[in-house]
């Protein structure tokens, strides 16, 4: 266990200017357009994260999140002109949008909760906390594209450890614009 080598690090100005676009939702879509415009990502990953972001923004509630997810991974499982490291950023996802929203689901019901205080803000009023919640799952989803892609550069195990260490920040990242 201690004989492998750990995976490089992935500098944070790298990561910095994605983090500066997540805002809302639809920050997921700005994130995968300008990944793919860099050409950070395949044409394949760009659909295939498409594809989760309606899916995740089709729901009406937790349980269609769930549903919207396993819908996800039984069309990128098919899709077998994927790569391996395409493969991790998607299973990445899949993986951060049924923890992230069992989280967020938590915050909304927790006002000890210190992220509490995203739920106060007059938007809920019209848009309701779960699409706030799905708002979140879906930048927590961004930020696991970005640290695969960018980790990439770094080799294999580069996706690996660049989709869960952004994937974590990219909520705070989310919270950080919404509570301004």
């Amino acid at each position: 266990m201690f004989d492998c080598d750990e995976p490089n690090v992935i500098p944070y100005s790298e990561i910095a200017p994605y983090y500066e676009i997540i805002k809302k939702e639809d920050s997921f879509l700005k994130i995968i357009d300008l990944l793919l415009k860099e050409k950070k990502i395949s044409d394949l990953l760009a659909e295939e994260m498409k594809f989760l972001f309606g899916n995740l923004t089709s729901a009406f509630s937790y349980k269609e999140v769930k549903t919207a997810v396993d819908s996800y991974v039984d069309h990128f499982s098919k899709n077998d002109k994927l790569s391996n490291e395409e493969r991790i950023i998607c299973w990445g996802c899949a993986s951060v949008a049924i923890f992230s929203c069992k989280y967020w689901k938590n915050v909304e019901h927790n006002p000890t909760n210190a992220w509490f205080q995203l739920y106060d803000k007059e938007e809920m009023q019209t848009k309701g906390k779960f699409w706030q919640v799905v708002g979140a799952v879906a930048c927590d989803c961004a930020g696991v594209l970005v640290g695969g892609a960018v980790g990439g550069l770094l080799g294999p195990t580069g996706v690996a450890a660049g989709a869960a260490c952004v994937g974590a920040g990219a909520s705070a990242a989310f919270v950080k614009a919404v509570i301004k």
